[in-house]
């Protein structure tokens, strides 16, 4: 459901226990790379300790490597065309893959698409025809604290970027269902012993006629009687 009408059609209701998987992808572009690492600059912060899937390079020759985030930090805040702010942040990976025999396999991918000459150290910039720009993908459980039939408030150690689109896996009963949602909404975090806490507030994005029918069954069975609440506008 797109317009505020729709929106507010449907009634939202708490919830109490249910949680569910959040499968997310990030665009950043590549700073520098190493055998060991390497830095990236996106529009979205990352959770230092989450796991991520990287693909470097393209089909047939590209590279499957996991990395974790060492660190992460706020790189610059500039104004966009419209008024509004653009966010960027640095953030630092480590190769989990280079415990596991995968050396030689980066070591022969750097060899081939960094612009500065290699040692022993293997470190430099991406060469422009091998392409700046990746994605990191990785997964995060969240917690649900409000839901109705158009869409979800969510808490979760992840932040997509507003107005991203996302896949969330819902269990809904004894259906776990695959759900694309855009990210309406994000709300200034919270700290939680010591992790931070994102509130997402998420629209389903054309929900297939099982999970519309998985959803709706579940809010009529498990929820319905728990009166509603109201999610805050996005």
């Amino acid at each position: 459901m797109s317009t505020f009408e729709e929106k507010r059609r449907y009634p939202r209701y708490d919830t109490d226990g249910l949680g569910g998987t959040l499968v997310f992808s990030v665009q950043a572009e590549v700073s520098n790379i190493s055998l060991s690492g390497m830095a990236v600059e996106a529009s979205s912060p990352f959770t230092v300790g989450q796991s991520y899937s990287v693909r470097l390079g393209t089909e047939p020759n590209c590279l499957h490597l996991n990395a974790s985030t060492r660190w992460c930090e706020l790189a610059h805040v500039s104004p966009d065309r419209g008024g509004s702010q653009l966010t960027r942040y640095r953030a630092g990976f480590s190769f989990d893959d280079v415990l596991s025999g995968e050396t030689a396999r980066i070591r022969q991918f750097l060899e081939s698409r960094i612009v500065l000459d290699v040692d022993e150290r293997i470190c430099g910039r991406l060469a422009p025809s091998a392409g700046h720009s990746i994605a990191l993908e990785s997964t995060c459980r969240f917690e649900v604290l409000k839901l109705s039939a158009s869409g979800l408030l969510i808490e979760t150690e992840s932040c997509p970027a507003e107005g991203s689109l996302q896949i969330l896996r819902l269990p809904l009963g004894e259906e776990e269902e695959q759900i694309q949602a855009r990210v309406a909404s994000v709300v200034q975090p919270g700290v939680q012993g010591r992790r931070l806490k994102h509130r997402l507030g998420l629209e389903f994005i054309q929900l297939s006629e099982r999970a519309s029918d998985s959803l709706h069954r579940f809010i009529r069975t498990e929820l319905e009687g728990s009166g509603p609440g109201t999610v805050p506008s996005s």
